[in-house]
């Protein structure tokens, strides 16, 4: 028991002021630091130093935010803490104050998340308003999570969690945490709702005369409607979602719905004002000019039209397709033995029975007019778009190298994307035509399967008639824009026999669905369907009054797999080397293996980092401090001592393109230019004299090039002639260049430094295949299939001829990264080394939703 404390006396270095609180833990008081003549506050144990307060110390010591209260010191039985003047936050206060305050803590909690900390106790109490803004306090019940902590991080040591053992506050504790069942991140939102409650009314969100009423109110009622927007209301209802899956999943999806939900209140204002405005002025103009405001400008925010039904819990559902009749979903899983394959149950919710069983991909499924087919997207061989009867038999080819099918209502027609252009067939198919001579991301029918609605990687909604002659720009397209409501995530989903219109999108930093009557696209504002954060916009069907949706939400990580690449053999078990909460892209590698270079935006701006992979530790070589202005594309130069780069400069203060190349000495200082235009860099050549580059310009047509570092000077060396070619590699002598043509074949061919490669020296290696690799003896080339939509992550080896770099003998299956997706080839995910390759992969964890809605 530590002896008392009074005003005077002295605690270790430190002199004792006044007495600021006490708790059931200990008391706090407010000292001073004669050797920085400082003003500090020292929480004192009534106990010996405990396990609480390690773990508060070490949690709070981990992180370094702006509104965290800060610690400065450790004694036996206290903690040294910064000094913070001000109130507990307290209510009722305006909506847009609230917002504010409740950003800030947002960004507080998300910096502790991104950490492995759930903070547990968030109260009122614990969250102090000051002039400089919110301090969050008391991380005295932090929580946190094993899997994101390294042995090298001495500060992020885990503190024990006893599971079944409740810790916090009852009023502001979530559901689970009452039940003793473990927290997350998504527990401290549900707290965090409790306080927006009260910040916005004064009152609690729940409340007993017992612990017992009170446990019982959190766990089974709601809490008393408030008079707010209907916007702020629907944000704050799922805050406090009783069950953890249908709350926000993380603090940045809620402060990005929270500053939508205000965007939102004040549009719902605005015509509102202006009708008061023209009423003063001219009556009669203003009651008929109001009345069309109103009907026209008003976002429409109706309540969700039935509460969404989750259909899948297992993590690994997407791909959702409803028939017909609306009585049959079917979708696509890895559920049962880590194999993507079509599934088909009740769309109320029966057992599913699985339709495909193939160990290629099965994905996209479709229902035929009838519902009694399934169209789907495999991969096996040949690829293309197959056919199997909708309760399960035999698969047959219908159309190869196709992909993404989507019959007609009439189930006379077939819709389907080949090398991204949409074509519609007959059925049986004996009549292709060419729809559309652009990029197409996602397509619908019209209700009389006489037109198609597409829109492409140009956000355009597009109508076209099934001949291709005809092509008519949607009004939609501009109005979305006009609001803001057009992002390159834009994807439609469903053309209603009414007339309307479904898509996705994502609006106020948030994805959802919407609809809008196709009559009035060009002016009214879109009613948004569903009210979530994960809503995944390319993945939702319609069909007899329902539709049914994916939410999905990814984890994406650099992994490394042991391996001796040039006999093709897996020498150790494939383990994560850069945790996912860093978003880590772009990896390189040294030879050797011990140097890692990647991209990270864990810390802002995506910026250089280095890794040592032998003792974990990791530097940041830069990063702009401009939000968007981004380094990418990094590679070692051949003797590990400089690293390139590809900058972003969306300010165009250093490149007037707005993208440039720069070089970096590896051991850290000041940057070099060495081209005012950008490109995606794939390696240099062993002499360190050029780069190899593809993507240079905008548009999607790319070339092949070498920038030459020392002059800046850049030459062509595989024009685009008829289509892009991409994904350029060397062989680590330099002497022999990979590169995939689009939709079509990858391709071997000797390399001449700045001189062209003729089409005529080109080798064919394997067709439909992409992110290629080669072993570090050249005689083998790794890649991944790609054609038909798969992104399974299956890399397979093809060995080539040690002279003639020809495929020698057949290509055979070299890893497959169970459960895992490849990142955009863009990204150059695939960095080999002499004992290991590294890998940016992603963990897609997706389930299926349904929910009614009328037409």
């Amino acid at each position: 028991m530590p002896p008392a404390l009074s005003p005077g006396a002295k605690l270790g270095p430190y002199e004792i002021v006044a007495l600021l609180g006490e708790g059931g833990m200990g008391e706090v008081w407010q000292a001073r630091d004669p050797r920085l003549n400082r003003t500090v506050a020292i929480k004192v144990s009534k106990s010996e130093f405990n396990e609480r307060f390690q773990r508060e110390a070490r949690a709070i010591a981990a992180l370094n935010h702006p509104h965290i209260c800060q610690i400065y010191d450790v004694g036996p039985d206290y903690l040294v803490m910064e000094h913070v003047e001000g109130a507990p936050i307290d209510g009722p206060m305006a909506a847009d104050k609230a917002v504010e305050f409740g950003c800030q803590i947002l960004d507080t909690l998300d910096a502790a998340h991104k950490k492995g900390i759930t903070h547990r106790d968030l109260k009122p109490a614990n969250i102090l308003v000051t002039k400089q803004g919110i301090k969050l306090l008391d991380f005295g019940l932090a929580k946190q999570s094993a899997a994101v902590l390294k042995p090298t991080d001495t500060t992020l040591v885990a503190g024990a969690s006893i599971e079944g053992q409740i810790s916090g506050t009852l009023q502001y504790m979530a559901p689970e945490q009452l039940q003793g069942n473990p927290a997350d991140a998504r527990s401290d939102l549900f707290s965090f709702g409790c306080v927006l409650y009260e910040m916005l009314s004064g009152t609690r969100a729940f409340d007993g005369k017992t612990a017992a009423g009170l446990i019982a109110a959190v766990i089974e009622r709601d809490p008393a409607p408030l008079e707010i927007s209907p916007a702020l209301d629907r944000v704050l209802r799922t805050c406090l979602a009783k069950d953890p899956e249908l709350r926000f999943q993380t603090a940045v999806d809620l402060k990005r719905n929270l500053r939508w939900a205000m965007e939102q209140t004040a549009q719902a204002a605005a015509p509102t004002q202006k009708r008061n405005r023209l009423w003063l002025a001219a009556i009669p103009v203003a009651l008929a000019a109001g009345a069309f405001a109103w009907a026209m400008l008003r976002p429409q925010l109706a309540e969700l039209p039935n509460p969404p039904t989750r259909v899948t819990r297992d993590g690994k559902s997407f791909n959702p397709a409803l028939s017909p009749d609306g009585k049959l979903l079917a979708f696509v899983t890895s559920r049962q033995d880590g194999n993507l394959d079509v599934y088909v149950q009740q769309s109320n919710g029966t057992t599913p029975i699985r339709i495909t069983d193939d160990p290629a991909a099965d994905t996209l499924p479709a229902f035929s007019a009838d519902g009694s087919k399934i169209y789907f997207t495999s991969a096996r061989d040949p690829a293309g778009i197959y056919e199997v009867p909708a309760l399960g038999g035999d698969a047959r080819l219908l159309i190869a190298r196709a992909y993404n099918p989507k019959p007609s209502p009439d189930g006379k027609r077939i819709a389907y994307l080949f090398n991204e252009k949409l074509f519609v067939n007959s059925i049986p198919p004996n009549q292709q035509i060419a729809i559309s001579e652009t990029f197409v991301g996602s397509f619908t029918w019209s209700p009389d399967g006489l037109r198609l609605m597409a829109v492409g990687s140009d956000k355009n909604f597009v109508s076209y008639s099934v001949n291709g002659q005809d092509r008519q720009p949607s009004g939609l397209t501009d109005n979305l824009r006009n609001r803001r409501m057009s992002t390159p995530v834009t994807r439609v989903f469903h053309w209603f026999a009414s007339g309307g219109l479904l898509y996705g999108t994502d609006h106020g930093d948030s994805y959802n669905i919407w609809r809008i009557p196709l009559s009035q696209a060009s002016f009214i504002v879109p009613t948004q369907v569903t009210a979530g954060t994960y809503i995944r916009p390319m993945e939702a069907t319609a069909a007899a009054g329902k539709i049914s949706y994916a939410t999905d939400y990814s984890n994406q990580s650099l992994w490394s797999l042991p391996c001796d690449m040039n006999s093709g053999k897996v020498t150790g078990p494939l383990k994560r080397i850069v945790d996912q909460g860093q978003n880590p892209a772009h990896p390189d590698i040294t030879p050797d293996g011990i140097k890692l270079v990647y991209n990270s935006r864990g810390n802002g701006p995506q910026g250089i980092w280095i890794k040592d992979i032998q003792t974990g530790k990791e530097r940041m070589v830069a990063q702009e401090s401009y939000f968007g202005e981004d380094y990418s594309h990094v590679a070692f130069s051949p003797d590990g001592k400089q690293i390139a780069a590809a900058l972003n400069d969306i300010r165009r203060q250093t490149f007037p393109s707005g993208w440039g190349l720069v070089l970096f000495n590896s051991a850290g200082g000041t940057r070099t230019q060495i081209s005012n235009e950008g490109g995606r860099i794939r390696g240099w050549t062993p002499d360190s004299r050029y780069l190899l580059l593809w993507g240079r310009g905008g548009g999607r047509t790319y070339s092949i090039e070498v920038l030459d570092i020392a002059s800046g000077a850049r030459s062509v060396i595989v024009p685009a002639v008829n289509k892009s070619v991409s994904e350029p590699r060397l062989s680590r002598d330099g002497r022999w260049l990979t590169f995939r043509e689009d939709g079509g074949w990858l391709y071997v061919a000797p390399f001449h430094g700045n001189q062209p490669i003729h089409s005529a020296e080109w080798i064919k290696v394997v067709q439909g295949a992409g992110y290629p690799a080669w072993s570090p003896d050249g005689n083998t080339l790794y890649y991944i299939l790609i054609q038909a939509g798969f992104s399974k992550a299956e890399m397979f080896m093809q060995p080539l001829n040690p002279i003639t770099k020809a495929p020698s003998g057949p290509a055979r299956l070299f890893f497959r990264f169970e459960g895992l997706i490849f990142n955009s080839p863009i990204a150059n995910p695939i960095a080999v080394a002499r004992d290991q390759i590294v890998v940016q992969l992603t963990e897609r964890v997706s389930d299926i939703w349904s929910m009614d809605l009328k037409e």
